[in-house]
């Protein structure tokens, strides 16, 4: 509900306008607060593969400040969100070529209590037939920890044997000399609580895959700023999922 909000949404919708998407906005009242505003596009695949979806989803949103100070969410999560727009520019030219119709989304609140994606699964399960997969894109642009540089850790594929098998093989071969770890959800979830949107479709029995440097020392503090991320990193995590 802020101005640095609407600023988010209006930058991505006008990036996608400029790569010639069409914009959607699922918006939802709530009981207390501004609306949830989730954006979404699609990229749709052959003709005779029509119902058939993948869904690449990055969260838009950030905390409110922090000791009164602002905090910039520069990794949490610009950089999925710049990731993602990235993949849809580059997609664009293949519209009608791909096996599946794309699902590119930029689910709101995610940060409070992951209450904005669970309207954009709905989205998925009225528009489509069968969801092959799901990709959840949350911070990939600040080492986990020193020693962690260019390491992608990509989670939970262990629900479905063909993205399981999918995302091994990709990670052989993942287009640079990133490091992928290749492991189960529970990793990040000792106390069985979701870190973040794949939790939605999760929930509505799609498998996901969660693509995650993990959480720095700047995670969800004022220190959470562009002078900290490493391009390299971001760009070696977006091939990645290229790839796949």
């Amino acid at each position: 509900g802020t101005s640095g909000h609407l600023a988010a949404k209006n930058y991505i919708n006008d990036r996608l306008k400029e790569y010639r998407y069409p914009t959607r906005t699922i918006t939802t009242k709530r009981k207390l607060g501004p609306p949830i505003k989730n954006l979404y596009t699609i990229l749709p695949g052959m003709p005779s593969t029509a119902g058939h979806c993948i869904a690449l989803a990055a969260h838009y949103d950030h905390n409110g400040p922090i000791d009164h100070k602002y905090s910039p969410g520069a990794n949490d999560n610009a950089t999925g969100v710049a990731a993602l727009l990235e993949i849809a520019r580059i997609l664009r030219s293949r519209a009608g070529t791909l096996p599946a119709d794309i699902y590119i989304m930029f689910p709101d609140y995610e940060e409070a209590f992951i209450s904005g994606s669970p309207y954009l699964a709905d989205a998925l399960k009225t528009k489509c037939t069968k969801v092959l997969f799901t990709v959840t894109y949350d911070m990939i642009g600040v080492p986990f920890f020193p020693g962690f540089e260019n390491k992608l850790l990509a989670l939970g594929a262990e629900s479905n044997s063909a993205l399981d098998s999918l995302v091994a093989n990709t990670a052989k071969n993942p287009g640079s000399d990133l490091s992928i770890i290749h492991g189960p959800i529970r990793v990040i979830e000792p106390l069985g609580i979701a870190r973040s949107d794949y939790k939605s479709f999760r929930s509505d029995k799609m498998p996901i895959l969660f693509l995650t440097n993990g959480m720095p020392a700047t995670y969800h503090t004022y220190e959470d700023k562009v002078e900290y991320v490493d391009f390299d990193l971001v760009k070696n995590s977006t091939a990645f999922l290229l790839n796949l």
